[in-house]
């Protein structure tokens, strides 16, 4: 779309404090959609402000919340701790936090996409947050069915067929999950890809092919449940 884009920090309320964000929308915000960027265990780094920017150029007011209360490294045994000391209570509540911030700045459908960790998030919250109107995750993993009997939105989940971190099993049962159900949503699948494809700071997994053909999926497909 090529929308003009402006960004920003901002502080979103949490628990009698606050977390940072970082905002990027078009010049012209008002009226626009948001999408909820969750990144991946790295933190907020660059990378997630240059997909959160991508995402408002194409028409989205795009906020990505820091769940690392401003920690970032390129370590990963470092990263695996920061997202260990991070429990799945308080990091939903931080995004249900960011959800509620974003929509009382005038964008009342809300989607999320995320990656790897995010991913993770980004799937559970079309389960946890009724304010979520479509859900991209990328490369996360799969709660239980129990969990899965509660989706209640449509789901893209984008797969990297070598992924050593989240399993094929996982990923067939949202698949069937998603057809036996009848619930809006489809596993799509980069077979020659390797977890974390899309992340173009990492040359040693970057597939730029693959990752721009699943960019052009996510998007239309937040176009398409937000429009």
């Amino acid at each position: 779309m090529g929308e003009a884009v402006i960004t920003s920090e901002a502080s979103v309320p949490f628990a009698g404090g606050e977390i940072q964000a970082f905002i990027a929308a078009p010049k012209q915000e008002d009226g626009f959609p948001a999408v909820l960027v969750i990144h991946e265990w790295w933190g907020l780094n660059d990378h997630i402000r240059d997909v959160a920017t991508r995402l408002a150029s194409e028409g989205f007011v795009a906020i990505a919340p820091d769940l690392f209360d401003g920690r970032v490294t390129t370590d990963a045994a470092v990263a695996g701790s920061m997202m260990m000391a991070l429990s799945q209570q308080e990091a939903l509540a931080k995004l249900d936090a960011t959800v509620m911030f974003i929509r009382q700045k005038g964008s009342e459908k809300v989607g999320a996409i995320g990656f790897c960790m995010g991913g993770s998030y980004a799937l559970m919250l079309s389960v946890h947050d009724s304010n979520i109107a479509v859900s991209v995750p990328f490369y996360g993993q799969v709660p239980g069915d129990d969990i899965l009997e509660r989706l209640n939105s449509p789901v893209l989940y984008i797969y990297a067929g070598k992924d050593q971190w989240i399993t094929k099993n996982e990923v067939d049962r949202l698949s069937a999950h998603l057809r036996e159900k009848g619930k809006p949503g489809e596993v799509v699948r980069y077979e020659d890809c390797d977890h974390a494809f899309f992340n173009d700071t990492r040359p040693e997994v970057y597939d730029e092919p693959n990752a721009s053909h699943a960019w052009s999926m996510a998007v239309a497909f937040l176009q398409v449940n937000l429009g």
